[in-house]
């Protein structure tokens, strides 16, 4: 029996020993996104869809760019893209069965490390108030005519937002407030301290500087063509405002320092619609204006590629002048209108949405900010180096010549001696005597980027000859002191040039050595090469 177990025991072993534990799979960062169409960004072509959900998301928008960076964390990143065109903010955790979204956002975001959220536009209904105001304009009562159906939208939805009643639906504050709420209570969320929620803002759409009068009387309208008027533009602006403005209120009631809020709006300064110097069709085709406009995606600049792009403004212009479509028809009114788009699930337009240019920004302003919490997971910035110091003070350059004239034939019978120093005095450069000329330059190194180079020459009475990069300068042109660069030049001692026949005793002799030397000194800027025009 003693022996049996023995032999038991000796057994098992090498089947121990043969199974080492399998490596731990590296740790992952969980995120995950709740929004409508501004944080989904409103894909309206299947090359820009991010799945097929029908929630028109978009592979350029920001959540989905951020999943893709690696620069922010070490770790592998789980992302569940759960934003939908047309969510409300109940949409988030609790299902927004009137729009056809009964499931909660949440209930697809497993348990995030990081959770954003873009939502409530839809219920401010930012679409309707673009269709009354910017695009549709039925009754062709333009703001601030109170009898308008925009004045009258602007009033309900800006009432709504400014709200302090403590009901659902009739208060801006009152629902978003209640999301937070039932997020934090979610199953998945509800008392862990490894959990961060970051909720992000909408941005203004108008410059509505002076410098962008111009825009005052054009229109965007696709039936009547209501007025982008200062006073509009102005109003919309203060809409957005508002909401960021209670978004930010509603997380600091939270009191928890783990819900973060982003605002995104002056990461739009200078890419807004009506920005001075631009022109009515950039509204439409510059990406540098970072909101969609209403326009057909086969006109986007970037839609075509190689050859076919030269047909591209001609397509462009037929959309501009009476919406005809790149195939030769004219859009229908019903076709304009759901290019508009809504604010509920129905809605499959982008206009007045983020273009990839704002997604982009705010992307890294996302990353940016999680790096200056200090969340944990998310990595910092790898250090910049900072540029090598200059070795040597900007400003004036100055050096002194000492050009030798000697005794052997012309081609061969000059030579410097060169000195330089920075405007601080400080020596930064000396070339011994070295001989050099018309067919051999002198290159002189210093602690300048570029090699001066010296050409001593004979044509036009005697002259050196300059180059420092892309600057060009001489003794002979470059002489008037009040100019950037110029020569003080002296001449020759002795002034008949070197006595190369001597006198020992009655005999005369060559001296080999026998030297005239002028003295000379020039000046010009220390600046690099490339941002210097040649100087004559």
């Amino acid at each position: 029996m003693k022996n049996l177990s023995r032999l038991l025991l000796f057994s098992l072993l090498p089947v121990a020993l043969a199974a080492p534990s399998a490596p731990s799979a590296p740790d992952l960062f969980y995120m995950a996104s709740l929004g409508d169409s501004w944080a989904g960004g409103a894909a309206v072509v299947p090359k820009d869809m991010y799945d097929n959900s029908g929630c028109h998301r978009n592979k350029a928008a920001w959540e989905a760019q951020m999943a893709g960076d690696k620069s922010w964390t070490d770790s592998p990143i789980d992302f569940k893209f759960l934003a939908c065109s047309g969510a409300q903010l109940v949409a988030a955790a609790k299902g927004d069965n009137e729009n056809g979204q009964p499931d909660p956002q949440l209930k697809g975001a497993g348990t995030p490390h990081l959770l954003t959220m873009e939502l409530g536009g839809n219920n401010c209904h930012f679409a309707d108030i673009a269709r009354k105001c910017i695009y549709v304009g039925l009754d062709g009562k333009e703001y601030p005519d109170p009898n308008g159906g925009c004045y009258q939208s602007l009033t309900e939805w800006g009432n709504y937002i400014l709200s302090d009643l403590q009901e659902a639906g009739k208060s801006f504050y009152f629902d978003h407030h209640q999301t937070l709420i039932d997020i934090m209570n979610w199953d998945t969320i509800k008392g862990r301290n490894d959990f961060y929620l970051y909720i992000i803002g909408y941005a203004e759409f108008f410059n509505t500087s002076p410098g962008s009068d111009w825009c005052n009387d054009k229109s965007f309208g696709i039936v009547r063509s209501p007025k982008l008027s200062n006073a509009l533009r102005s109003k919309i602006n203060e809409l957005v405002r508002n909401v960021n403005s209670k978004v930010a209120q509603s997380i600091k009631d939270m009191n928890n320092d783990h819900i973060k809020f982003l605002d995104v709006s002056p990461l739009y300064e200078g890419h807004r619609f009506c920005e001075p110097g631009h022109s009515y069709s950039n509204q439409y085709y510059l990406n540098d204006v970072w909101f969609w406009n209403l326009s057909p995606p086969e006109t986007d600049p970037d839609y075509l590629a190689g050859l076919l792009s030269t047909i591209l403004p001609i397509w462009q212009a037929m959309w501009l002048a009476n919406h005809t479509f790149p195939n030769g028809t004219q859009a229908t009114q019903e076709q304009l209108e759901a290019m508009v788009g809504s604010s509920d699930s129905s809605s499959s337009g982008r206009t007045f949405h983020p273009k990839a240019g704002g997604h982009t920004a705010t992307k890294d302003a996302m990353i940016d900010l999680l790096r200056k919490d200090n969340v944990p997971g998310v990595k910092q910035a790898t250090p910049v180096k900072p540029p090598p110091k200059q070795p040597y003070a900007s400003g004036q350059v100055h050096i002194h010549i000492l050009e030798y004239w000697g005794c052997l034939d012309n081609d061969n019978n000059l030579s410097v001696d060169i000195t330089m120093w920075d405007s601080a005095s400080t020596q930064i450069g000396h070339m011994g005597r070295t001989q050099a000329g018309a067919s051999a330059s002198a290159k002189m190194g210093s602690k300048l980027e570029d090699q001066l180079i010296v050409t001593p020459e004979w044509a036009k009475g005697g002259y050196i000859q300059f180059q420092l990069g892309g600057l060009q300068f001489n003794t002979n042109d470059n002489t008037d002191s009040s100019k950037p660069v110029y020569c003080n030049v002296g001449g020759y001692d002795p002034r008949q040039g070197p006595r190369c026949y001597i006198f020992v005793g009655d005999q005369v002799v060559f001296d080999p050595k026998a030297v005239a030397i002028a003295q000379m000194d020039c000046f010009f800027p220390a600046v690099s090469s490339p941002l210097l025009p040649l100087v004559l």
